[in-house]
């Protein structure tokens, strides 16, 4: 009888300790988190490993000071790697203000304007990504401090796509 009501108590305990380690794994994620081989993500910034870009745009998560950020990353049609945030630089302060892949464009959800991914990151006015400023790329690794999202974090107080 013992022994029943051991495992009565033991069983809803580690149902108890799972669920919680799940929880904590999904706020990581969220806060910090990819399970992308390309890209680490964790308090100190973003990391990208270029040698796993292709034409496809990864969209990378991150948050800082509590705001849903995203950051685009893409290998061009010559091979260098791009990177810009994934809001618009005029449509700004609209919840659309994202950005879509079609084909080798990328897509402003809010006005419609199309910007090609070769000259993603290059562009400092306009219906435009945000260009990333200050990042490092060394031995095809791009990284992008903590400091430099949560500049541009303001960017995103009103963005619909990372909700």
């Amino acid at each position: 009888m013992k022994n029943q009501q051991k495992k009565n108590i033991l069983l809803p305990t580690v149902a108890v300790i799972a669920v919680t380690a799940a929880v904590i794994v999904s706020v990581i994620v969220k806060r910090f988190g990819s399970d992308d081989p390309a890209v680490k993500v964790d308090s100190t910034g973003i990391s990208i490993d270029t040698g796993y870009l292709d034409s496809t745009v990864r969209f990378i998560d991150y948050q800082a000071d509590g705001i849903d950020l995203q950051v685009m990353a893409v290998q061009d049609a010559t091979g260098a790697a791009r990177i810009a945030y994934n809001t618009c630089q005029t449509c700004n302060g609209s919840p659309e203000a994202y950005f879509v892949q079609e084909g080798g464009y990328v897509v402003c959800q809010n006005c419609g304007v199309s910007h090609p991914i070769n000259q993603l990151g290059d562009v400092k006015a306009g219906c435009n990504p945000i260009p990333v400023t200050n990042y490092t790329e060394e031995d095809g690794i791009i990284k992008i401090p903590a400091s430099e999202l949560a500049a541009n974090a303001e960017y995103f107080t009103s963005w619909k796509k990372g909700k």
